[in-house]
């Protein structure tokens, strides 16, 4: 069975209700060492958050539909 229904069906309650669940919003931050660069100074690393990806494509939707009206009114 495809997800795509289900995700699209998803999608289309939060945009409609105007909600984002929190979780979704969580990131998770990782710290990398940057090249050449001694790991025991804490300056040499910087930080990389990873969000979740069903939050990125909720978030690419609502902008593209926001972009869709703008320009349906203009």
């Amino acid at each position: 069975p495809s997800l795509i229904p289900i995700l699209t069906n998803l999608y289309n309650i939060c945009y409609i209700k105007g909600y984002h669940p929190k979780h979704w919003k969580e990131t998770k931050i990782f710290l990398l060492n940057k090249p050449d660069k001694p790991k025991s100074n804490q300056s040499n690393y910087r930080p990389i958050s990873l969000i979740n990806t069903i939050s990125k494509t909720l978030e690419k939707i609502i902008k593209t539909k926001k972009t869709e009206k703008t320009n349906d009114v203009g």
